[in-house]
């Protein structure tokens, strides 16, 4: 996958594999502080990390647009880390005066990227079947019946249990309403654009299946302390889908360094891959000054929502224009039945 290739160029440079780093411990040790230690002085060890990881992280943001972090001088790395000692005094109010627009970046980058690992994934798979030269025909039309059918399956068996658990809330009733006109919507084009171009779209299946899956996940997140009874395990398993997902991020920026070099003269990959450290560094600071001081947090239904809405908005704007675009990605992607 090309991500990969982008996390090999992340990891090959020492100050990138340092930042990642120290922010993914961060990441972990918060979500022990959430399950195991919710504990104030655990909090506040936190908080003194990601105050530190924040400014650091910051100046570095800064630095990045003169020079890449590859090519700073050791000097301007030391300065960056003492300055955000610094930030141990003013992180609560730098937190919450970025925290909203932090928020909604977070929101739309989360959506954005999970419709495009869907996607990739989906093309992916596809490229693989399509170097078996002999069977490749057969191989996609099974591919799209056997995902179409999983997705159907899928579909009625979730249905039919949130029916039993929790009685078909409005917000699951909405959420498997938009699915399944999401799936009508995207069949129907495969075959309008079947019958115009010859082309048949196979990958798309597994594609409306990882846009259901993915939709679920959300619900299920919202709803989790109703469905599991320890939901511990869970906040683990959400965890490491939120990790897999930043991961993926990183590896998509850093995958395109020559392109965004060429579109965008004055900011870089590491600069990008900065600012997506340091919004969700304020995101998660935010929970955690507030998880101190006792005021109320922003209701998580505008978390959930939020990503929802987006992701389906990308999955019907992007979606389409994939299905409709004649790429020579796509060209090879498809079965020509002429």
């Amino acid at each position: 996958m090309r991500f990969i290739s982008g996390l090999k160029k992340l990891f090959s440079k020492r100050i990138y594999a340092l930042i990642i780093i120290y922010f993914l411990v961060s990441w972990f040790l918060i979500l022990l502080g959430i399950v195991f230690f919710p504990a104030e002085a655990f909090f506040q060890i936190i908080r003194i990390i990601l105050s530190v990881l924040f400014g650091f992280s910051l100046l570095l943001f800064i630095f990045s647009f003169f020079k890449p972090l590859d090519e700073l001088h050791y000097g301007f790395i030391i300065v960056a880390f003492i300055g955000g000692l610094f930030f141990l005094i003013i992180f609560d109010n730098i937190i919450t005066l970025f925290y909203i627009f932090c928020f909604y970046a977070n929101l739309v980058l989360t959506a954005f990227f999970a419709f495009k690992l869907c996607m990739d994934s989906a093309i992916n798979v596809d490229n693989y079947l399509s170097k078996k030269e002999k069977y490749r025909k057969v191989l996609r039309v099974f591919e799209f019946i056997f995902f179409t059918f999983l997705n159907i399956v899928s579909f009625l068996f979730t249905l039919n249990f949130f029916r039993r658990v929790l009685r078909l809330p409005p917000l699951v009733e909405l959420v498997f309403r938009v699915i399944f006109w999401l799936n009508i919507i995207f069949l129907m084009g495969i075959v309008i654009r079947l019958l115009i171009t010859k082309k048949f779209a196979a990958y798309f299946a597994l594609f409306l299946l990882l846009v259901f899956l993915y939709m679920l996940y959300r619900v299920v997140d919202f709803y989790a302390e109703i469905i599991f009874a320890n939901s511990s395990g869970y906040d683990f398993f959400s965890y490491i889908l939120d990790l897999i997902l930043f991961i993926y991020i990183m590896g998509s920026i850093f995958d395109r360094v020559d392109f965004l070099k060429e579109k965008l003269k004055y900011l870089r990959a590491d600069t990008i891959a900065l600012f997506v450290i340091i919004m969700k560094l304020v995101v998660q600071g935010f929970e955690i000054v507030t998880s101190i001081s006792g005021a109320n947090a922003p209701p998580q239904i505008q978390d959930e929502l939020g990503i929802m809405i987006l992701f389906i908005i990308f999955t019907l704007s992007f979606g389409i224009y994939k299905l409709i675009k004649h790429s020579a990605e796509l060209k090879k992607t498809e079965i020509d039945i002429k």
